[in-house]
């Protein structure tokens, strides 16, 4: 007897893949490569095993041509993708959009959880950045003390404003004792009243080699740090947490000591432009100034010359009268 709830292939297959295709529509998977072929159409078809498991997968010609890594048989890696269901032969693949080896997926991962949990945090928002004084009294630097990152920054530093003290704190940039180094060196930078803004760094590497930059106490110690903190790790491709928490990100060390200060010949330009511009403001003021006082004073010597007129008509008027009177008296004693 046929149950009422018997499925058709079809029907069951469907509901496989859409079960499948929506659970697993994001996923990292880890293995080793097994047989793999490179397509004449452009698209590589792979198996991924370990132990006890293996899965096919294919990688689309237009993902081929984006990577960056060409995997081989033997080799250990990390893929991204998706599951498909391919229904006519009830089979299911690994469609992959980025691979990576391992060790290196690994990483990766770590980095983009670590970044997700700090972004939802609010640790990277720019209402958080705190702007950098335009001429710092003192420049605090955390770094190598025998890396080029270091010999850079204290060259363009002594180039741009050589007036201005740099406050080295050396730390090892990679390795187990790295982190705790750098924590310190922020923390005691951070506390110096003499030390205006903070650049904390390394030069180039591998992922491996900028990890220590990855580390979520270190992001956190820079997010707290009252002085503006500026992260210049590795050249302009590399992006660490460090570079994401700090108030200002430098492409490179060298690029870091630039932002930092104001070039000291540029100040001078500047200052004697407005020495110039003050001296031209108030040679017009007085000339304006001068020219004013010249015609109140032509206005007042008017003034006087129509007083002293006045003065001289209203005497000779006053003549006038006593002369008239005096006349006048002396015809009437005649008659």
């Amino acid at each position: 007897m046929q149950p009422n709830d018997t499925l058709t292939v079809s029907a069951l297959t469907d509901q496989i893949k859409g079960t499948l295709e929506s659970t697993f529509s994001n996923v990292f998977v880890e293995g080793e490569i097994g047989q793999i072929n490179m397509h004449r159409s452009g698209h590589v078809y792979f198996s991924l095993k370990d132990e006890d498991a293996r899965i096919d997968g294919v990688i689309w010609r237009s993902t081929v041509a984006r990577l960056t890594y060409r995997p081989n048989a033997g080799d250990h890696i990390v893929v991204f993708g998706r599951l498909s269901v391919y229904a006519p032969h009830g089979s299911y693949k690994l469609v992959v959009s980025r691979l990576e080896p391992a060790g290196l997926g690994r990483l990766q991962a770590a980095f983009e959880a670590c970044k997700q949990r700090l972004m939802a945090e609010g640790l990277f928002s720019e209402a958080h950045k705190k702007v950098l004084p335009f001429l710092p009294k003192g420049v605090g630097v955390i770094t190598s003390a025998t890396g080029a990152a270091r010999r850079d920054i204290e060259s363009v530093l002594h180039r741009r404003a050589p007036q201005v003290p740099i406050y080295l704190y050396p730390a090892n940039v990679q390795g187990p004792q790295s982190v705790h180094e750098l924590i310190a060196g922020l923390k005691v930078l951070d506390q110096d009243p003499n030390v205006e803004v903070i650049i904390i760094g390394r030069g180039g590497g591998s992922l491996e080699d900028l990890w220590s930059f990855n580390d979520e106490a270190l992001a956190r110690t820079i997010f707290e740090c009252a002085t503006p903190v500026v992260s210049a790790v590795g050249h302009e491709t590399d992006t660490t947490i460090s570079d994401l928490v700090a108030d200002l990100r430098a492409p490179t060390p060298s690029a870091a000591a630039e932002l930092v200060v104001p070039s000291r010949d540029d100040l001078l330009f500047m200052f004697n432009e407005i020495d110039e511009r003050l001296h031209r403001a108030i040679t017009q003021k007085l000339r304006r100034t001068k020219e004013s006082v010249l015609s109140f004073a032509t206005l007042l010597r008017r003034g006087v010359e129509l007083d002293s007129r006045k003065l001289e008509l209203s005497r000779l008027s006053n003549q006038l009268d006593r002369m008239g009177h005096s006349r006048v008296s002396f015809g009437t004693l005649k008659l």
